[in-house]
């Protein structure tokens, strides 16, 4: 592990002073054009131990040439280390932060850090939410923190200095919860789990997911609704109802299931301005809480809450679902900040008997 981080240090420095800025080649073409200028030397034939039979002499070069090639060769070095001074001063400023949940137990190690490409500039600075084998209250408490974290990882930096990479692989309300956090920070790069091929991938690497059908509303019976968006798998209604016997229930989902894989830009992009629409229609509906379950890749998850704007709609609790409760398989979910609330609160979904 040692080594591998040492690695990716040389990387990063071969990129920042190799690629990025030049500095690192001026230095070392100036030092080529000093140590290796061009001398005399001289080839001999000989016919045994004494007879000289003839000899070839290079060129050398005049004097004022060889002190031209010297000069050269300090103004590159000087040039290049005045560009390194600068582009380390650079780096002091930029920060790349890098918010990463992990909360489910066969989440690998693999650190969204580390995948962040090292053509970005700045800084890394790490922000990991473990929490793993924490009681979901305590789990909510390390959520709830993002937001100071920010703070303190920012340091009074301007925005512009700020670089964000999110994603994660933890208990859906959570990472809706931490996108609710994130909607007020910096421009966000995100990022998700690719399963198949084991490894953090940017968004822009996605596939397109097709199109995302939802109910036609036709009159509400109350202002409590469930809302089941079946993006990565199908929702089962059947779970739905044994977990809000008496909540109408909404159902959205794309025409193919999208299992496993990443979805493009362009295809988040779409289901989020249509989510974000169907929750002012539920709205002017007369809605005042929606029940959401999700079953979406993290990124989509987080990006949600990124777009649910917590101070101007209904409120909004998502739940977590547990495979294999069968009388109630959403039995938690987290009541997403508002205009009252800063924080996300947990609630538990108490079936009536």
């Amino acid at each position: 592990m040692r080594f591998y981080k040492l690695l990716h240090r040389i990387l990063d420095l071969v990129e920042i002073y190799l690629k990025r800025s030049k500095s690192g080649w001026l230095i070392l073409s100036g030092f080529s054009l000093i140590l290796f200028r061009p001398i005399s030397v001289v080839f001999e034939f000989r016919s045994g131990d004494t007879e000289i039979l003839g000899s070839i002499y290079s060129l050398k070069p005049p004097i004022f040439i060889d002190a031209i090639q010297i000069v050269v060769g300090l103004s590159l070095i000087i040039s290049g280390l005045y560009m390194a001074i600068k582009t380390h001063m650079a780096m002091s400023r930029k920060r790349v932060i890098a918010v990463e949940l992990r909360g489910l137990n066969q989440t690998v190690d693999s650190s969204l850090e580390e995948a962040i490409p090292r053509r970005v500039f700045g800084y890394r600075d790490p922000i990991l939410i473990d929490v793993r084998d924490l009681i979901k209250e305590k789990a909510l408490e390390m959520t709830n923190q993002l937001p100071a974290r920010f703070r303190q990882a920012k340091d009074g930096r301007d925005r512009s200095d700020l670089t964000l990479y999110a994603g994660g692989l933890a208990p859906v309300p959570l990472l809706f919860l931490a996108g609710s956090f994130i909607a007020a920070e910096s421009k966000t790069h995100w990022m998700d789990w690719d399963r198949s091929k084991q490894k953090w991938t940017l968004i822009e690497e996605g596939v397109d997911c097709g199109n995302l059908t939802w109910p036609i509303i036709d009159g509400l019976n109350g202002d409590e609704v469930v809302l089941a968006m079946s993006i990565s798998y199908p929702i089962d209604k059947t779970e739905l109802l044994s977990a809000f016997p008496d909540t109408e229930i909404l159902e959205a989902g794309l025409e193919q299931p999208f299992p496993g894989r990443v979805m493009s830009e362009e295809c988040t992009h779409r289901v989020l301005n249509e989510f974000l629409k169907f929750i002012v229609t539920l709205q002017n509906q007369g809605v005042r809480r929606v029940h959401l379950a999700i079953a979406a890749s993290s990124a989509l998850s987080m990006r949600l809450g990124s777009f649910y704007s917590r101070r101007n709609m209904p409120e909004l609790i998502v739940y977590q679902y547990q495979k294999g409760q069968i009388d109630n398989p959403y039995p938690w979910g987290v009541i997403m900040p508002g205009s009252e609330e800063e924080m996300g609160k947990i609630h538990n979904n108490l079936i009536p008997a």
